[in-house]
């Protein structure tokens, strides 16, 4: 499991790579390349991102089940619905943004591209 674990960072590490070359070159591009390359880069770092978190999450239950509750049996018979989790449902989740254009905005300002903002922000009121 660690090995998918690194592969996930792994991901993570070239989508970062994506957007510091995107952003480097964002001048250059024309605004097709340019929203190509933000889907790109944004799709990549979500899909990673969740899928990281899910293998390490995988990674403790298994470790919980192998060595707390002595079912390594069990943990073994995991494995199939780890790869389900660790792999399928990020990008099925990462399909369904990318087909809704919600994954990246893309404005050529700055760096261009703005992700996904999971936490939404309210209007605060301040009282005196």
């Amino acid at each position: 499991m660690l090995v998918y674990l690194t592969v996930a960072d792994l991901l993570t590490a070239i989508g970062n790579l994506t957007g510091i070359t995107w952003y480097i070159i964002n001048e250059t591009l024309t605004d097709r390349a340019s929203k190509i390359m933000c889907d790109m880069h944004a799709s990549l770092t979500f899909f990673s991102s969740i899928s990281s978190f899910l293998w390490t999450v995988m990674i403790g239950v298994h470790l919980h089940l192998c060595l707390v509750q002595n079912k390594a049996k069990f943990a073994r018979k995991l494995t199939g619905m780890f790869h389900i989790l660790g792999w399928i449902v990020p990008g099925n989740v990462t399909t369904i943004l990318l087909l809704i254009s919600s994954l990246c905005a893309c404005e050529i300002i700055g760096s261009g591209c703005r992700e996904l903002e999971l936490v939404p922000s309210f209007p605060t009121v301040v009282l005196d």
